[in-house]
């Protein structure tokens, strides 16, 4: 290893000093995303971390910090298995510092950098139904924040583990690749499983400054992962390169800041008017209502009668000559409903009489209740259903079966009547969805019946596009779902015209989630350069054109109300046409590093097996 300069210099801090280098990381990735302005940060966030993996050697006495933490473990663990009686001689009530290895080190130094990174962004997973009235709700869902905010550093460092195998295999620019290549296909996986969580997916940082990422058009998010990546590493080989020729550090930086530079170049293309994506087909006269009602005194307090007669006075304010549909958000019919029974229901007869004397359509949030006969494949999160004697109404069902319970979106036509009806798919782990649940079932219960999970929500089993004006397709995104990029795409592709996001992030108070929510779904409108319209309960609603700006949004817990004039869109961009090819190429990329990797160890270990009789014979 080269001598180490004075103790100002990076390196030796890396070496000697290494937890103000890892904690620096994970501050300036929580830094770089939105509520904080400070996106830029996001093109260095790696690199104290990779000098300190740099400089970590091969086996080394472990710190102090975390071994702190595994002193308790294991100090706990031999209390409790009276190991202070059965192995009294060997004072297993002292714990011994131990020399560890170079993989366990840098483990410890990426999950310190993943879990401040993680809390700092998402620290409001941990304030999830915080104003119930039932006390046990508070703690399980407290619980499963701190579960989630502790599993996906794990998940987090992965990738960075890989990465120091193709490094110390290759030893060149091949690891920075492999970095590369590793963390996209980590991203890209981690939508594609039940506990998928890509909120802090390296692209979304971005979306407080659309005018970086146009080319997101033609690459999605995951392409924007892979620009930030890409910095990082050239940035961290430059700053490596100093040590030896300073000529080839300058030159790995000027080609760094041209790399950050090119989509900015790109734009004189990219945001073109004459372009195709950008000719409109048509415009809608959309009214969006945010009520601003607390998300657990909806569902706890306040009478959905109430709450129903809020929104017919906020959405007639104004008027509604000109308004060809109202918006409401995620849940505003919190309280269960089959779907042909809304106009029979009392507390939702004032929405139908709403769109019918004012010949406006309304597209809303609601609870949706479905019966499914017993003969059929029911999934587990159906409950067990018998017709009561004193049920009379023609829209319940007459016969025993099943009612599965959807978080869905209403469409209502200018008649009263519900013109089409979309189920939110993507569920959130722990919250509305038990992930893994066909395993557990195999595994815990496999003769389990329906009714099991029956206050999990069930996911849709299609994608389905709402109609206004029985001509203009809607693309409804449920909350969550408009994390995924992959699904927003396939509803475009499905022959969406607008993006209409419904959603309801009153469960976490006024906090930065809200904010982030709203900023991610900017990404959405360039990925498909479709217009973009969210509905939120407490804030924020707004509206997003397609190039990502967000011209007119209401504030934060708030009352209040949006009307736009939307530009409607039909032409596909890249992205929507081919998909998340990023993610696919990079995952197939970082499989075969590793098979070489592989490969080559085992080469190796054959070499020194056959290498050992004939020094045993010498």
């Amino acid at each position: 290893m080269p001598r180490l300069k004075g103790k100002s210099s990076l390196f030796w801090l890396a070496r000697y000093r290494p937890y103000p280098m890892v904690i620096l990381s994970g501050l300036l990735l929580v830094l770089s995303f939105p509520p904080f302005p400070f996106a830029f940060l996001i093109y260095f966030a790696f690199i104290p971390l990779l000098l300190v993996i740099d400089e970590t050697p091969p086996r080394t006495f472990e710190d102090k910090f975390w071994g702190f933490f595994k002193a308790i473990l294991v100090l706990s663990w031999r209390f409790l298995s009276l190991q202070f009686i059965w192995r009294f001689r060997e004072k297993p009530w002292i714990y011994r510092w131990h020399i560890i290895s170079h993989n366990a080190e840098v483990f410890r130094y990426t999950y310190t950098a993943f879990v401040i990174w993680n809390v700092g962004c998402c620290y409001w997973l941990l304030f999830t139904g915080m104003e119930s009235g039932n006390m046990s709700e508070p703690f399980v869902y407290f619980a499963a924040g701190l579960v989630a905010l502790l599993l996906n550093p794990f998940l987090m460092s992965l990738p960075v583990y890989f990465y120091t195998k193709v490094r110390d295999a290759s030893r060149g620019w091949l690891g920075g690749l492999g970095f590369v290549s590793f963390w996209v296909a980590y991203e890209w996986l981690h939508y594609h499983w039940d506990l998928a969580w890509p909120w802090l997916t390296l692209g979304h940082s971005m979306s407080f400054y659309p005018l970086a990422v146009q080319y997101a058009e033609f690459t999605g998010v995951l392409g924007i992962s892979a620009h930030i990546l890409l910095v990082n590493m050239l940035l961290y080989y430059a700053i490596r390169a100093m040590r030896h020729a300073r000529w080839a550090g300058w030159l790995l930086g000027i080609l760094a800041s041209m790399v950050v530079a090119a989509p900015f170049a790109l734009n004189f293309y990219l945001l073109n008017p004459e372009r195709e994506v950008f000719r409109p087909s048509g415009q809608l006269n959309v009214r969006l209502i945010q009520p601003n009602i607390s998300s657990i005194r909806k569902q706890q307090t306040q009478p959905i009668e109430e709450q129903v007669e809020l929104f017919v006075k906020l959405s007639r304010q104004q008027g509604l000559d000109s308004v060809d549909l109202l918006v409401l958000p995620e849940k505003a019919l919190y309280k269960p409903v089959f779907v042909n029974c809304l106009h029979l229901r009392g507390a939702t007869l004032p929405l139908v009489e709403l769109v019918q004397l004012d010949t406006v359509s309304l597209l809303t949030g609601a609870v949706e209740l479905r019966y499914l006969p017993p003969e059929g494949e029911v999934p587990l999160t159906a409950r067990p259903y018998a017709p009561h004697p004193m049920t009379r109404l023609p829209c319940y069902p007459q016969q025993a079966g099943y009612i599965a319970r959807y978080n869905s979106a209403f469409l209502l036509n200018p008649t009263g009547t519900l013109s089409s009806s979309a189920q939110k798919s993507r569920l959130v782990p722990m919250a509305e969805q038990l992930p893994f649940v066909g395993a557990l079932q195999r595994m815990l219960a496999p003769n389990a019946r329906p009714g099991w999970l029956a206050d999990d929500f069930t996911p849709a089993d299609s994608l389905r596009l709402l109609y206004v004006k029985d001509s203009i397709p809607l693309a409804p995104l449920i909350c969550y779902e408009s994390l995924f990029a992959a699904h927003s795409r396939k509803l475009v592709q499905a022959g969406g015209r607008l993006l209409v996001v419904l959603t309801d992030d009153g469960f976490w108070k006024v906090s930065a989630s809200q904010v982030q929510h709203a900023h991610f779904a900017r990404l959405r409108a360039i990925e498909s350069r479709r217009t973009l319209l969210r509905a939120a309960n407490t804030g924020i609603s707004c509206y997003i054109d397609v190039w990502g700006n967000m011209p007119l949004a209401t504030g934060l817990d708030e009352m209040g109300v949006l009307d736009v004039r939307v530009p409607l869109y039909e032409a596909e961009t890249f992205y929507v046409k081919e998909g998340d090819y990023v993610g696919t190429y990079s995952a197939l990329l970082a499989a075969g590093m590793l098979l070489l990797v592989l490969l080559r160890w085992s080469i190796r270990q054959l070499m020194q097996k056959r290498a050992r009789p004939g020094r045993n014979s010498a």
